[in-house]
């Protein structure tokens, strides 16, 4: 970009005249240029001080007329900390974390480092249901607390090596990784040799693990601990520790009467067999799924990128329709069921996959299968039409997790030309790399739109009468990124694209209800 045109655009900018075009070629401009990050910040100094002088100017010719003037700047505002509020914004608008603002303040804007809360992670699970209400998805952070699974299975993973696989039943408290209340049902823990001091609390005393595999039983009965591998010693009451050997089991019944016996309880691998096995098992009824999917007359396209080689420049949409995608530098990588080149990976800058879907259709619902790494642009693409034209859907996700959805209603117009239905912030750096299925419905009929993450409503909003749109129009589009028609004599682009894995992406012609959209993801989730 040469400089007088970038100088022109941010002082349309600092004037408040910039148009979204204009306003994504000067964001990627200063995202690669320090030049350019330079320049905004002499001009935003220059305005800043010109503003102050003036608002001097004022105020001295009113004292001298004998008049009082308000300030417009409550309080005493130092010229250095109106620069650093000004840079402030040119931070949220490139991402630059740290930049030094100048000699003037010789201050920075310092960064904070995100924090997370968890000891582990919910590594596998199958069927599960947990009481009170609580939700736990794969890939979630495990809260300290009591965990209670009411059905299912599941497996846990800690972050200081141990593993850990309840079944339905069980009740536990997880005070650390090296700390648990263990209270009812069965669990099985496998602890790293090397690790040592790993302390599980049960309702009649203590198992002390010396790195090993064991299961655990509570029940009203009775409590057993049995040994697969290694050896722990069980304390209970006043009693000296019992020391427990690798093949051998021990069971105390509430009226104290002790029995050994030989362990029979499954081994961490065979239940990671079991596990696979109803993975193996989902994955066919998806398929079924998939295939009544694919002669629904209300699927405007579907992609899924199963079966595709790693050098295939396609993808094919299973639908009817064949409205057929060019895959453009994106890598083909593990799909959400962990099969090889059956997601695509939009991560390296350029990454796309460019279609073309004609038609105009009365209401949209658009649902994928998505792993973002991070959200690392201020706009994240899922699925964006060429520039965005009049009746034109952008699907996307701010960089501050939330989802972004509109459909254009007029070319320009004071009251705006569109309505962005935003929802909640669904993701934080907590989630990254988990599979989530997003979706989002715009209900022609009613005017509303409406985000899903994972197969639950997050938000609906009422588009106003002034933006609303009796048709959507998608032409050509890009899957993953954005291209912009007014850039194609530049070779400066936006830079929207995501920045993670997507798996399938279905477009429906109508609006799908909320119980269709939870069968959505249920059915596919692996």
């Amino acid at each position: 970009m040469k400089a007088k045109d970038r100088d022109q655009l941010i002082d349309d900018l600092l004037e408040g005249d910039l148009s979204e075009a204009d306003f994504l070629r000067l964001e990627a401009e200063m995202i690669v240029n320090e030049e350019a990050r330079v320049a905004y910040y002499d001009r935003q100094k220059l305005q800043t001080g010109l503003e102050l002088e003036a608002e001097e100017v004022h105020r001295a010719q009113a004292e001298e007329r004998g008049g009082f003037v308000p300030s417009t700047r409550p309080g005493k505002v130092r010229f250095d900390w109106i620069l650093v509020s000004g840079m402030a914004a040119l931070v949220a608008l490139v991402g630059v974390i740290g930049w030094k603002i100048g000699q003037d303040t010789q201050k920075a804007v310092v960064a904070v480092e995100p924090v997370a809360s968890g000891f582990g992670v919910l590594a596998r699970e199958r069927l599960a249901s947990w009481k009170d209400g609580q939700v736990l998805h794969e890939g979630d952070l495990l809260p300290p607390g009591v965990l209670e699974l009411v059905s299912g299975t599941v497996k846990l993973e800690f972050f200081n090596g141990v593993d850990l696989v309840l079944t339905e039943g069980a009740r536990i408290e997880v005070r650390s990784d090296y700390d648990f209340r263990f209270d009812s049902g069965k669990a099985l823990f496998w602890i790293p040799t090397e690790l040592n001091g790993v302390r599980v609390e049960t309702p009649s005393g203590e198992v002390c693990d010396f790195g090993t595999e064991f299961a655990l039983e509570v029940t009203s009965e009775f409590e057993s601990v049995e040994v697969l591998e290694g050896s722990v010693e069980w304390k209970t009451g006043t009693q000296d520790p019992q020391r427990i050997e690798e093949g051998r089991g021990l069971l105390r019944r509430v009226s104290g009467e002790t029995e050994a016996f030989a362990s029979k309880a499954p081994s961490m691998m065979e239940l990671e067999r079991a596990f696979a096995k109803a993975g193996k098992d989902r994955r066919e009824q998806w398929q079924k799924k998939l295939n009544g999917l694919r002669s629904d007359e209300r699927v405007i396209a579907l992609y899924s990128p199963e079966q595709a080689s790693p050098a295939d420049a396609k993808i094919t949409d299973q639908s009817s329709n064949h409205f057929d995608g060019d895959v453009i530098r994106s890598a083909r990588v593990l799909n959400r069921w962990g099969e090889p080149f059956g997601g695509i990976d939009f991560t390296p800058t350029g990454s796309r996959v460019r279609v073309k879907i004609e038609g105009s259709y009365s209401s949209l619902t658009l649902a994928c299968w998505v792993k973002i790494d991070s959200l690392d642009r201020l706009y994240n693409s899922l699925f964006l039409t060429d520039g965005h034209e009049q009746f034109e859907p952008h699907w996307q996700i701010m960089n501050n997790g939330r989802i972004f959805f509109s459909v254009k209603a007029h070319e320009t117009g004071k009251g705006g030309d569109k309505h962005i239905a935003f929802s909640p912030p669904v993701w934080d750096p907590t989630r990254s790399g988990q599979w989530m299925h997003l979706a989002t419905v715009f209900d022609g009929a009613k005017q509303t739109t409406t985000h899903y993450v994972n197969g639950v409503a997050v938000s609906m909003d009422q588009i106003p009468e002034n933006l609303q749109v009796d048709k959507v129009e998608i032409g050509a589009a890009s899957i993953g990124n954005w291209s912009e028609p007014r850039y194609r004599n530049s070779p400066e682009f936006a830079v929207r694209n995501l920045n993670g894995t997507m798996d399938e992406l279905i477009l429906f012609s109508t609006p799908l209800t909320a119980n269709e959209i939870y069968e959505l993801y249920q059915d596919g989730k692996p």
